[in-house]
């Protein structure tokens, strides 16, 4: 039995590398990781997940958004300078379930904030005022230049670039064009290490002390649940079936894993 207070690094196997040279990075930084946690603990992960921060009230929405700005000193100034990573969970209609914002200036210190728009079985979440509120803040957050934004395939997927983002799933959810985007990790890493799987998962085993998190959102609830075992983890045609806390802390971690490891892909580009 593992003691507690211990942990596992699944690494790959050393004789992989004279196969595959294009592993040896992932292995080095295997040992690397185990080392550093062996020394100081897994420290690259997130803040306990709060009920507030899956399951937010209208206040806490408004507040998220307010606190970008307000640091007391003068009008308009960024309290947090950012920017902020953000991440869509969507059905395969392109119905918004729900987004995701982590700063990422300190993440591992910072609490993100996921903004449900679907429930389990296709609810919507808010009451219709509260929803045009909601989306007031996230239209003045996605076009404002001022506040950097980052995410995983963002220009692939979620946002894009006009002209060139007719298809991007928030212009045809909420026919919004994003401005401030400085950076995809997807790109990013593709241009860093070309040579590597550049999945969200791979990321995070490399650039995190996350466990294998994507699993957990496909893992049976019970055990009565036996269709889950043919469901395929990439087929988000079940997202709605998923309980809400499952898909909602699980949208946090994939935008949590954008907002930390960005610094490391940012400074392995600097010149």
């Amino acid at each position: 039995m593992r003691p507690s207070g211990t942990y596992i690094i699944p690494a790959i196997h050393p004789a992989s590398f004279f196969r595959n040279q294009t592993l040896a990075f992932t292995g080095i930084e295997d040992w690397k990781k185990a080392v550093r946690v062996q020394r100081e603990g897994a420290t690259l992960i997130h803040p306990p997940i709060e009920r507030w921060q899956w399951e937010p009230k209208l206040c806490d929405v408004t507040r998220y958004f307010d606190t970008m700005y307000d640091d007391g000193l003068m009008p308009g100034a960024l309290a947090d300078p950012g920017p902020w990573s953000f991440d869509f969970e969507a059905t395969l209609q392109r119905q918004v379930v729900c987004l995701a914002l982590w700063s990422c200036d300190d993440p591992t210190q910072h609490k993100g904030i996921c903004i449900p728009f679907l429930c389990q079985g296709g609810k919507r979440y808010w009451a219709p005022a509260d929803e045009l509120k909601v989306m007031s803040l996230l239209n003045d957050f996605f076009t404002d230049p001022i506040r950097g934004k980052v995410g995983h395939n963002i220009v692939g997927y979620d946002a894009g670039y006009p002209p060139f983002n007719k298809e991007q799933l928030i212009k045809l959810s909420w026919g919004i064009n994003v401005q401030g985007i400085i950076g995809d990790t997807f790109v990013a890493h593709h241009t860093c290490f070309s040579e590597l799987r550049h999945k969200l998962a791979v990321l995070a085993s490399i650039g995190t002390d996350l466990g294998p998190y994507k699993l957990e959102l496909w893992e049976n609830d019970d055990d009565d649940d036996d269709d889950d075992d043919d469901k395929d983890a990439n087929n988000f045609a079940y997202i709605l079936e998923r309980p809400d806390v499952k898909t909602r802390t699980y949208c946090l971690k994939d935008a949590f894993v954008p907002a930390l490891v960005w610094s490391q892909l940012a400074q392995e580009m600097a010149p």
